[in-house]
């Protein structure tokens, strides 16, 4: 069975910011593209920006797979401040839809 890697990766994002709402903070995610335009990140990067008072979250989401090597170089050269936001990978696996694994780079 095909399965649709577009959708299969919105759900995931919109599970994490149904998670990061229950916690509090407000939530901007990226726009669903049409099935033919690519869909355009923050930043170019970042698929969420969570805000919470002074707190402020920039997440990446994937289905299934970690970020590693030369890919991972964009997120980690990325430059927030680090008094009071964080550059974060959440990886949802198939299995365990609510409970991701969250890498803070």
């Amino acid at each position: 069975m095909a399965v649709n890697t577009r959708s299969k990766g919105r759900r995931a994002e919109l599970r994490a910011r149904d998670i990061l709402v229950a916690a509090g903070y407000e939530v901007e995610l990226t726009k669903n593209p049409s099935k033919w335009a690519k869909q355009q990140d923050m930043f170019g990067l970042w698929d969420l920006i969570a805000i919470r008072g002074s707190d402020v979250r920039f997440v990446q989401v994937k289905s299934n797979k970690k970020v590693y090597g030369v890919l991972r170089e964009p997120y980690e050269m990325w430059e927030c401040p680090s008094c009071c936001c964080t550059k974060e990978i959440w990886v949802f696996y198939d299995g365990k839809p609510n409970e991701p694994l969250i890498e803070i780079l």
